[in-house]
C-alpha cells in the first residue's frame, strides 16, 4: 500500500511539472510568434507586442522610498515565535516568518516609443514583472513606556523584512496584450490571455522561458522515474 501512495504522489507531481513546462513553452512560442509593433502602427482587435518606456498619467507614491510609480507590489514579513506541544508533551517554540502585509496597486500609464504612445490598463488580471526597488531588513518597534514626555524602549522588537517591486517613469518595458479602441485612443489590456508587462527584454524573457520549460521537463522525468522505483521496490 505504501508503494502506491509514494508512487502516486510522485506521478501526480510529475504531471504538475510537465503541465507547468508545457505552459511555459506555450508562452515562449506566443512571444516568438508576435512581431513588435510601433505605437503609431497599433491596430485595435489584435494581439500586440510593444517595447518602450513608462510614462505616468496619475502616478502613485513608491512605498518605503521617495519617488513615483505606476505599479507597485509590497510584501512585508516578520519573524514570530510559534509554540506547539509535541507528542511527548513538551512545548517547543520555533521562529517562523509570516507575511504581515501583501498589497498591490496600479494606475493606467503610457508606454512611449519614438513614434508615439499607447495606453496600458493593468486592471484586468495582468501579469506584471517589476524590478525590486526596496529590500530592507529592520527591527520592528518593540514595547515602549511613556511618562512625562519621555519614552523608554522595553525591547521586544521583531526582525522584519520589506520588499517593494515597482514600475517607475522612464523604466523600459516589454508589453504583450490585446489592442482595443477606447474613444480616440488605443489601449493594451488583457484579452483571452492576460496582459504581460515586464521590465525584462524580449530576449531575456525567451531565455528564461526556455530555461524554465527545460527544467520542468527534467523534474517531471525524475519524478516519473522515482514513482516507478517506488512502485516496484517499496513493499
Amino acid at each position: 500500500m505504501l508503494n502506491l501512495i509514494v508512487a502516486g504522489t510522485c506521478w501526480l507531481l510529475a504531471g504538475a511539472s510537465y503541465w507547468w513546462s508545457a505552459q511555459t513553452e506555450k508562452r515562449k512560442q506566443e512571444i516568438m510568434s508576435i512581431q513588435s509593433t510601433k505605437c503609431r502602427d497599433l491596430e485595435p482587435g489584435r494581439k500586440t507586442e510593444v517595447k518602450g518606456t513608462v510614462k505616468a498619467l496619475t502616478p502613485l507614491p513608491v512605498p518605503e522610498r521617495p519617488g513615483e510609480c505606476v505599479y507597485y507590489r509590497i510584501e512585508r514579513r516578520q519573524e514570530r515565535m510559534h509554540t506547539r506541544r509535541e507528542a511527548d508533551g513538551k512545548i517547543h517554540s520555533t521562529p517562523e516568518w509570516e507575511t504581515i502585509e501583501a498589497r498591490t496597486e496600479s494606475r493606467r500609464f503610457l508606454v512611449e516609443d519614438e513614434t508615439g504612445s499607447v495606453l496600458v490598463d493593468l486592471q484586468e488580471g495582468a501579469e506584471v514583472d517589476a524590478p525590486l526597488v526596496v529590500d530592507k531588513n529592520e527591527q520592528s518597534p518593540g514595547n515602549t513606556l511613556s511618562a512625562g514626555g519621555f519614552r523608554l524602549s522595553l525591547g521586544g522588537g521583531k526582525p522584519t523584512t520589506t520588499r517593494v517591486w515597482a514600475l517607475v517613469p522612464g523604466q523600459p518595458v516589454y508589453v504583450l496584450g490585446q489592442a482595443e479602441s477606447e474613444g480616440s485612443r488605443v489601449v493594451l489590456k488583457s484579452g483571452e490571455q492576460k496582459l504581460v508587462v515586464s521590465y525584462k527584454s524580449e530576449e531575456e524573457l525567451l531565455r528564461g522561458a526556455q530555461r524554465d520549460a527545460s527544467f520542468g521537463k527534467v523534474i517531471a522525468a525524475a519524478l516519473l522515474a522515482a514513482g516507478a522505483a517506488a512502485f516496484f521496490l517499496i513493499k
